[in-house]
């Protein structure tokens, strides 16, 4: 039998060049990208505000608050105003809710830290580069593979 070689060749780049000048692009400069993203945030944020809410809205803004997390990491930003810490327990508190089996109904803070949440989001995905975000993504994927990522409860139902 022959031994496997520990030798593993690495993924070569067709285009070095081409991957660089694309990474220093800025992420808003792929419209219908970015725009189908924030559309998609949006339209589940106002599901939330009208009580419509479901699992897949609670999940579209869960994961809109951990890229803005990461993003602010990448960008080595600072939440002054604690928008990311008070978005993070107004989700956490929807999904208690969700499961005792109440409406998903926001509380006036939970709807302030919602809007704010959203207003985050967007500026953020208006300044970063693709590189940026790819390290984002990166450090939010690390994140979970440590086991440091807060995890929430599933929602019954929705």
């Amino acid at each position: 039998m022959r031994k496997k070689s520990k030798y593993k060749p690495r993924p070569r780049l067709v285009d070095p060049v081409g991957f660089v000048v694309e990474s220093v692009k800025p992420l808003a400069e792929l419209d219908d990208y970015v725009l189908k993203w924030k559309l998609k945030n949006h339209e589940a944020f106002a599901a939330l505000m009208r009580g419509q809410a479901g699992k897949t809205d609670i999940d579209t803004l869960a994961a809109a608050r951990n890229i803005s997390e990461a993003l602010m990491v990448v960008l080595d930003g600072s939440d002054v105003d604690g928008t990311l810490a008070r978005s993070a327990v107004a989700i956490i508190d929807l999904c208690d809710r969700g499961n005792a089996g109440k409406a998903l109904v926001m509380r006036a803070q939970e709807m302030q830290a919602m809007r704010d949440l959203m207003q985050l989001h967007d500026e953020l995905l208006d300044v970063v580069t693709i590189r940026q975000f790819e390290d984002a993504l990166a450090y939010a994927k690390k994140e979970i593979a440590a086991g440091r990522a807060t995890r929430m409860k599933e929602i019954a139902h929705g």
